[in-house]
């Protein structure tokens, strides 16, 4: 019951949506480098502005299809690489390169 209440009802029911959160926070990344640029809605004769273009196609999405929780968390990632946000999490190359010579990841970088 807890599961319908919670899950049924507001888009969160599909466990897994495969690589669409991916798609959409790579499209965010690839509209926000050039944001004047016109780009056109799917077969339509529209063209829109590419910084409008992911929440245009999301909200094309949701009306067609319901409220998808994952796409929205995709949307949400790419705009938030975008403005920055993520740069307090990233590591450096040096210490990525120093951890993949240690012992779990040393048998994959040879």
């Amino acid at each position: 019951i807890i599961y319908v209440v919670f899950c049924g009802f507001t888009g969160i029911n599909q466990p897994s949506m495969g690589l669409w959160p991916l798609l959409f926070a790579d499209l965010v990344l690839q509209c926000m480098q050039n944001p004047t640029a016109r780009m056109g809605l799917c077969c339509l004769p529209i063209a829109i502005p590419a910084m409008w273009y992911p929440v245009v196609l999301i909200v094309l999405f949701t009306l067609f299809a319901g409220p998808i929780i994952c796409m929205y968390v995709g949307l949400g990632v790419g705009y938030l690489y975008h403005f920055g946000y993520f740069k307090r999490i990233e590591i450096e190359i040096t210490t990525a390169t120093r951890w993949e010579t240690k012992f779990p990841f040393k048998k994959y970088t040879e």
